[in-house]
């Protein structure tokens, strides 16, 4: 964030200030301030950024942002609602720049598609993105607050839960392109059926201007067919003839994938380092940002090939001999079958899964853990340990197919039986939704008393 005047961020906020400062950065956890910045005190049913003020009175922050008027020796604004101040402040950050902005939201795949399009646009410019998953209407303008001269494009991520949500952040955003990657069942239990889902995804078009750039997966049923005439669309995928960007040649490996990419005239030959189909869905959404931002398909593939996963995504490590896949983010039936697949890919040792609940499927949970445990079938897992609730439906149907299944509800008895099975050269692929803290299980497997 280049420097403004507190007067200048109190008109973009709607807010009255007491007395002028430069700032120079916001944030919103007192427990990280940010020197010269302006801390926004955010409220939540369990906390109150206002009872952290005083404590930042000497710690070189430059001012608050406050929906209390409470004493500090700080300048501050004062505003009626701190959270909508924080959005009005990023979409005026936001208004002051004509860069390229990539929009970007999808079911599966969104984060990992947001770090392989940075890796491709950073390969000519430098390149905003979000930290992380900050998605939501708290990180998402935190992200475009920390924007300034020295951006040449962004790319920003969106995520929601129920209708309007992307609506909010695309009017702060407003993208000058926009990526879906795909349309799957994540938040079903809120909005009820896929088309619904499609229908929140495509809120993001209200904050673009008519004749920018749709990037659709043209491989999705629903995406496939969806058509808008105020928009230019682009489709990237492997099986339709109707995609413009398109790979074909795929060689999946358990440690990358080898594919050719054609778009128009154009063909270049793309290493991915990490494994399974549905990271060629991610590459080739990046490819197609890079292609249509002036980057050639060939730098674009060269570009992928530095990609490393982020956090706990698919991250593949040796320990002891045995292959980890810790794919410990979040889970949904999508992202659970395409991991399946990779673990699917190794071989040499056994297959073993070890398969949490997928929350937040609503009246649709059984089913779709009853698919899951089929895909495990599909997928030649030797052994499958589950835990949880509703992973026992994902139990019940993989044992119906075959497989050999052990269920738990206490992670430490499923840590404790895992770890007594491993052997040398086995593949253990970890996943479950985010609230099932499965990376606490990884812990207790392989690392528990050394």
């Amino acid at each position: 964030m280049d420097q403004i005047s507190l007067n200048e961020a109190a008109r973009a906020v709607g807010g009255k200030n007491d007395k002028d400062a430069n700032v120079s950065g916001v944030f919103t956890d007192s427990r990280h301030p940010v020197k010269n910045g302006l801390f926004i005190a955010l409220t939540g049913d369990k906390f109150d950024g206002h009872d952290f003020i005083a404590s930042l009175e000497n710690s070189g922050v430059s001012a608050v942002l406050v929906e209390k008027d409470v004493p500090t020796a700080l300048p501050k604004i004062l505003v009626k609602d701190t959270r909508l101040a924080l959005q009005a402040l990023a979409y005026h950050q936001r208004s002051k720049f004509s860069i390229p902005v990539v929009g970007l939201t999808g079911s599966v795949g969104k984060t990992t598609t947001k770090e392989m399009i940075w890796y491709v646009l950073s390969s000519k410019y430098n390149t905003l993105k979000n930290q992380g998953n900050l998605n939501n209407d708290i990180g998402m303008p935190l992200t475009l607050l920390r924007m300034d001269s020295s951006h040449e494009a962004a790319v920003i991520e969106m995520g929601m839960n129920h209708f309007g949500e992307i609506a909010k952040l695309t009017a702060i955003c407003r993208p000058s392109m926009a990526v879906i990657t795909n349309i799957g069942v994540n938040h079903i239990e809120n909005l009820g059926s896929r088309e619904n889902i499609l229908k929140a995804k495509l809120e993001i078009l209200q904050g673009m201007q008519p004749g920018s750039y749709l990037l659709l997966n043209g491989d999705d049923d629903l995406l496939g067919s969806y058509e808008n005439p105020d928009f230019q669309i682009v489709r990237f995928g492997i099986q339709s003839d109707k995609n413009d960007v398109r790979a074909y040649d795929i060689q999946t490996e358990q440690d990358g994938s080898r594919f050719t990419v054609v778009c128009a005239e154009e063909k270049a030959e793309v290493c991915l380092p990490v494994a399974g189909l549905h990271n060629v869905y991610n590459a080739l959404a990046a490819i197609a940002v890079g292609w249509l931002l002036g980057i050639g398909l060939q730098n674009a593939a060269n570009a992928l090939k530095n990609y490393t996963p982020e956090g706990m995504r698919q991250r593949v490590t040796r320990i002891g001999g045995v292959t980890l896949i810790e794919d410990c983010y979040n889970a949904s039936p999508d992202s659970v079958k395409a991991a399946l697949k990779v673990l699917n890919a190794y071989r040499g040792g056994r297959r073993i899964a070890v398969l949490g609940d997928m929350l937040e499927l609503g009246a649709f949970s059984e089913q779709l853990h009853r698919q899951v445990g089929e895909a495990v079938a599909e997928n030649d897992v030797s052994l499958l340990f589950t835990y949880g609730v509703l992973s026992a439906a994902t139990a019940d149907e993989a044992k119906k197919h075959g497989v050999a299944v052990e269920h738990f509800r206490d992670p430490a008895a499923l840590a404790a039986a895992v770890r007594g099975v491993l052997r040398e050269d086995d593949a253990v692929l970890v996943k479950g939704s985010r609230g099932m803290h499965m990376e606490k299980i990884i812990e207790e497997i392989f690392f528990s008393g050394k």
